[in-house]
């Protein structure tokens, strides 16, 4: 039991972390591919863990939990929309460049 206590902060930042980038990817990704789902569910949690990990305060590990789980739906969702965004770059990006190298 007590060394469940001394990681406490761990836990609930893991579990935080783990559920909101679940709930993004629930919300964000219906019908899509499994191997894009478990990628925005594992960015989430990187993107979650890496946020309550900097701004962790060891007195206040519910905090630190919950600064987890909102840094895994924002890495979650930030995925999400560049995901959505590369293809309309790439496609202006490589139209420019086509174009400069026509004239």
């Amino acid at each position: 039991m007590e060394n469940i206590l001394e990681h406490v902060d761990i836990i609930f930042i893991t579990a935080g972390a783990l559920f909101g980038s679940l709930k993004a990817s629930a919300e964000l990704d219906r019908g899509k591919a499994p191997f894009v789902r478990w990628v925005d569910i594992l960015l989430g949690f990187f993107c979650g863990t890496t946020v309550a990990f900097h701004f962790n305060n060891p007195e206040a590990p519910y905090l630190s939990g919950l600064i987890a789980m909102v840094g895994g739906v924002s890495g979650a969702t930030a995925v999400e929309v560049l995901l959505q965004m590369v293809p309309g770059i790439v496609n202006k990006v490589i139209s420019k460049v086509v174009d400069s190298k026509i004239k």
